[in-house]
């Protein structure tokens, strides 16, 4: 193999420990924090952090007025629905549990794409989804009384799913001309407004402020 694959192979692979170990490292935090605050301090310090990099790359952090409101409305999917239900989410359910729900989103982006944008469902499409599923069923069979257990969590998982599957169809279907990382900064600095307020009214109404 050349370096160019084994390179891949090997981001690939750190992806895929770091990205699971996310899931109980984001459940070890939510038992010392609430999932307002703990959404406001990773949504913050990311688009602040994003924006920040982009800027010092030279770019300009300007958007397009045409773009703006398309981009709070992925924005809104995107991060503050799927970071609202999936924290909660998984105070209620098992980290491993609340993973395998979240990953369903490939079948509602299908659906979704259909629905929104009347994209087409191809058999080969189809075929992949089904097999994707059936591997998720399989995981989720021996769990499914514990799931059945916490009905709430699993709803609100399957909301952060649906909500992500809503962004993602949103943003590929708009031509976007910014830059994806400063598409991406802005739409994790965004997105992290209305929970950032969500977070300071709790604050107040427990009477920390």
């Amino acid at each position: 193999m050349s370096r160019r694959p084994l390179g891949g192979l090997l981001l690939l692979g750190t992806l895929t420990i770091l990205w699971g170990s996310n899931w109980p490292a984001m459940k070890l935090a939510l038992r010392e924090l609430d999932p307002w605050a703990f959404r406001t301090v990773c949504l913050v310090v990311g688009g602040v952090g994003l924006l920040g990099l982009v800027r010092a790359g030279g770019q300009s952090l300007r958007v397009p007025r045409r773009e703006r409101w398309p981009l709070v409305l992925v924005a809104l999917f995107n991060i503050t629905g799927w970071h609202l239900c999936s924290a909660y989410g998984l105070t209620l359910v098992q980290a491993g549990r609340a993973a395998i729900i979240a990953y369903t989103m490939p079948a509602w982006t299908v659906a979704f794409g259909r629905l929104l944008v009347g994209e087409r469902v191809s058999r080969a499409r189809l075929a992949a989804l089904g097999l994707g599923l059936a591997g998720m069923a399989a995981l989720v069979a021996p769990d499914a009384r514990a799931l059945g257990a916490a009905p709430a969590g699993t709803l609100l998982m399957l909301g952060a799913a649906m909500s992500w599957a809503i962004g993602t169809v949103l943003t590929k279907s708009y031509r976007w001309t910014i830059p994806t990382a400063l598409l991406t900064g802005w739409q994790i600095a965004l997105g992290a407004v209305p929970i950032a307020v969500g977070a300071l009214l709790r604050l107040a109404a427990t009477g920390d402020a």
